[in-house]
C-alpha cells in the first residue's frame, strides 16, 4: 500500500538510468542491500534491548495466542470481549503453528524482523519516487486491502487516499471514477470471507475489525481520564488496574451486554462513552488536548513508564520528529496537492488518537516510517541552506518538494 500512494494510475512508469527496475536476482545488490542490513541490525538490536524494559509491547500476545488456537481448532470467530479482531495476523500465527508446531515462535519472529528490514528498502524507494511516480491501481488495492485486514484503523485514511488520487490522476473525471470504483471493488472483495462469516455468526458485516463503541468508551470515561491526565503512582495497584483497562464503567456494563449481539454491544458502549462526554464537557476538552499533546510528542507518555525507559524512547525518536515536522510543513507549503496523501494520513491518525483515544503504538506503525522520509528531506534542505554542499558535494543533487 505504502509505495502505491505516490503514483498515478493510467501511465506506465518511464525507465530511469538512475533508478532501474530491479529483478528478483538483483534484489539485494548495491545500496539497497546495505539499507536492508542496516534496518535488520536496528530491528534486532531494538528487539533485544526492549525484551526486559516493561514497555507493554506484549499486551496483545494473549489475545492473538487465543485466536490462533481457535482457528486451528476449526473456529474462525474473531470476536473478543470489546471487538472483533482484524483477521490477518491471527491467521498468520495459526499458519506458523500449523507448519512449525511447537517451534513456531522463532520462525515468526524471523519473518517479522525480515519484514521490518525490508520496510527500509521500501522507504528508500518511496523517498526516491515520492514526487513523480505511477502505479497500476488494481495492485495498489490488493496491498491496501492486506493493510486494513491487519490493522483496521487505516480505513480512516481511505477517503483521503481517494482524494489524493482524484487530484493527481491525469484522466477525465469519468475514467477517474471508474478507477476508484475498481479500487473499492478489489478492496471489498478481499473482505468477503471475513465479512460474510461475521454476518452469519454475529449479524454484522465486518470489513476488518469492529470496536468503534468499545474503543470510544475505553477512551472516554473517568478511569481513562485519570490514567491520562492524573495517573496514579507507577507500579501501584491502581496503576496496574488502569494499565490493564479494568475500567469501572466496563465492569458495570458487563451484565447488560452479556447476551447482546455484537452490534448491539458496540451501540451500548458507544452510548455510554457519549453520555460521559455530555456530562463532562470540561474533562472532554482537557482529554482532547492531552490526546493531541501525546500524539505530537516524540516517544511515549512519561507518566506511564520509568524515567529510563521514557528517556530511551524519547532520545530514539526526537531527532526524527525534530526534522519531520519542518519537512512536512515545507512540503505542504510548496505543493499540498502532491503531498495530500501525507496530510490525509496525518489527519486520519489525529482523528483516531483524539476522537477515540491516544494509542501511540498505532502512530508508530502508521506515521513514523514516513516521518523518516520528511525528516531526511528537511535535514538535506537545512544542510544546503547552511552551505554544507561545498564540503559535501553529494548535497548538490536536487532536493525539491
Amino acid at each position: 500500500m505504502a509505495a502505491s500512494i505516490f503514483r498515478t494510475a493510467g501511465d506506465a512508469p518511464e525507465p530511469s538510468a538512475a533508478y532501474p527496475q530491479m529483478s528478483i536476482r538483483a534484489l539485494f545488490r548495491g545500496r539497497e542491500a546495505w539499507i536492508f542490513l542496516a534496518f535488520l541490525v536496528v530491528r534486532v538490536a531494538y528487539t533485544l534491548a526492549t525484551r526486559h524494559m516493561e514497555l507493554g509491547l506484549e499486551r496483545d500476545v494473549d489475545r492473538y495466542e487465543m485466536l490462533s488456537e481457535r482457528i486451528l481448532a476449526g473456529d474462525h470467530d474473531m470476536e473478543t470481549w470489546l471487538f472483533i479482531v482484524a483477521p490477518f495476523y491471527p491467521y498468520l500465527q495459526a499458519a506458523f503453528k500449523f507448519v512449525f508446531g511447537g517451534h513456531w515462535q522463532l520462525p515468526l519472529l524471523v519473518l517479522q524482523l525480515l519484514m521490518g528490514a525490508w520496510s527500509g528498502v521500501v522507504l528508500h524507494r518511496i523517498a526516491r519516487r515520492m514526487f513523480d511516480d505511477r502505479v497500476a491501481l488494481v495492485w495498489a488495492a490488493v496491498l491496501f486491502a492486506l493493510t486494513f485486514l491487519t490493522k483496521s484503523h487505516i480505513l480512516l485514511f481511505a477517503p483521503f487516499l481517494a482524494l489524493h488520487w482524484w487530484l493527481n490522476m491525469k484522466e477525465p473525471p469519468a475514467r477517474k471514477a471508474a478507477h476508484l470504483a475498481l479500487y473499492v471493488t478489489v478492496c471489498f472483495a478481499f473482505t468477503l470471507p471475513h465479512g460474510l462469516y461475521n454476518l452469519q455468526r454475529h449479524g454484522i458485516y465486518v470489513l476488518s475489525s469492529t470496536g468503534q463503541g468499545g474503543h470510544f468508551l475505553t477512551g472516554h470515561n473517568d478511569d481513562a481520564y485519570a490514567y491520562l491526565v492524573d495517573p496514579p503512582p507507577l507500579g501501584s495497584a491502581e496503576h496496574r488496574r488502569l494499565l490493564n483497562m479494568d475500567y469501572t464503567v466496563i465492569r458495570e456494563l458487563r451484565d447488560t451486554v452479556a447476551t447482546l449481539p455484537h452490534g448491539e454491544k458496540q451501540r451500548v458502549w458507544m452510548q455510554a462513552g457519549l453520555e460521559w462526554c455530555r456530562e463532562n464537557p470540561r474533562k472532554l476538552m482537557v482529554l482532547l488536548a492531552y490526546d493531541l499533546y501525546w500524539f505530537l510528542l516524540p516517544g511515549v507518555n512519561y507518566n506511564l513508564y520509568s524515567f529510563g525507559n521514557w528517556l530511551l524512547m524519547f532520545a530514539a525518536s526526537a531527532p526524527v520528529y525534530l526534522f519531520a515536522y519542518p519537512g512536512l510543513w515545507i512540503a505542504w507549503r510548496r505543493s499540498l496537492r502532491k503531498h495530500a496523501w501525507m496530510a490525509g494520513l496525518f489527519a486520519s491518525m489525529v482523528i483516531f488518537s483524539c476522537v477515540f483515544y491516544a494509542q501511540n503504538r498505532f502512530r508508530t506503525i502508521t506515521l513514523e516510517p514516513y516521518y523518516i522520509i520528511y525528516a531526511s528531506f528537511a535535514l538535506l534542505r537545512f544542510a544546503r541552506w547552511a552551505g554544507l554542499e561545498k564540503r559535501f558535494p553529494a548535497l548538490e543533487a536536487p532536493v525539491e518538494a
